[in-house]
């Protein structure tokens, strides 16, 4: 709960999940998608110096019934990427 900081869901989308004391947002992305979770690294979005890292994630006709099995694989890839006990190409 802590290594992620929640953006605005003003628009209903997506949310923003900075990732507070930095890491890699697309190593996590790439752990993300090996559990069928799409998601976008933040860090693509900057030019130069003052990049932030996170990640966007869309939830736009995502169904409730959806949602938690999605949380939970997203929640399995971020334990595999702290961890970085499994290698991920």
């Amino acid at each position: 709960p802590d290594q992620f900081t929640l953006g605005p869901t003003d628009a209903g989308m997506h949310v923003t999940a900075y990732l507070n004391g930095g890491g890699d947002d697309d190593e996590l992305a790439k752990y993300a998608a090996r559990h069928r979770v799409d998601v976008v690294p933040l860090s693509r979005n900057y030019i130069g110096d003052n990049i932030r890292r996170g990640l966007i994630m869309g939830f736009t006709g995502v169904t409730s019934e959806n949602m938690r099995p999605s949380m939970e694989r997203f929640a399995q890839a971020v334990t595999e990427w702290n961890h970085r006990s499994i290698p991920c190409g």
